[in-house]
């Protein structure tokens, strides 16, 4: 299966300021991109509007799945993000997190979800609620559900935020055993986090 995020013309303002103009973007599976960019150059603008999470002020962006022209409302079912300024419910511990997520979500394989927080490093801290995990553990959890749901695309914004080294071990695993054929688009400026990347990306 293949899928093409593409970007025609695309301009975007945020707070008054040109972030960029008449960008055209190709985006394709399975390559690995990553976004470049100093601080406010609109790296997580340019993620979140592949998302389909903000609009662009000028131009559209495209989704095609195996040939076939997707309308944007429909996305969401073949996308996954984790990033750090992403809300968990903190109600919730990781368990029911998890098994709630993916009663929504369908699954990359059939892995439990012990078998998930036991390969982020959490198993531990199953049964703990999420407002009492520190924010290297919520990176973990996020992390987690966005590699194990079954997604044609998984975009990454700056995700070894809060990691410590073996989070970023942890992550560097996710990377290596669940991108294959998956289309990885990743936000960052840290080499840990996008050395796998096949292809960059500047903006700013």
């Amino acid at each position: 299966m293949s899928f093409i995020i593409h970007t025609e013309n695309v301009s975007k303002q945020f707070a008054g300021q040109l972030l960029y103009s008449g960008l055209n973007l190709t985006f394709e599976s399975p390559v690995s991109y990553v976004i470049l960019g100093a601080n406010g150059s609109g790296k997580s603008t340019l993620i979140q509007m592949l998302l389909g999470f903000v609009a662009p002020s000028k131009g559209v962006v495209k989704y095609i799945h195996n040939g076939q022209n997707m309308e944007e409302e429909n996305i969401y079912k073949l996308l996954s993000f984790a990033a750090p300024y992403l809300e968990l419910p903190e109600e919730l511990n990781a368990i029911e997190l998890i098994e709630f997520h993916f009663s929504q979500r369908d699954k990359i394989n059939e892995t439990t979800t012990l078998e998930i927080l036991e390969k982020v490093g959490l198993l531990s801290a199953k049964k703990k609620y999420i407002k009492y995990y520190s924010s290297g553990m919520k990176q973990r959890l996020k992390l987690a559900l966005a590699f194990y749901t079954y997604s044609q695309v998984i975009m990454l914004d700056e995700p070894c935020t809060n990691l410590d080294d073996e989070g970023i071990k942890i992550y560097h695993h996710l990377i290596e055993t669940l991108t294959l054929n998956r289309l990885v688009i990743v936000a960052s400026n840290q080499i840990e986090e996008y050395k796998f990347c096949n292809r960059k990306l500047i903006v700013g």
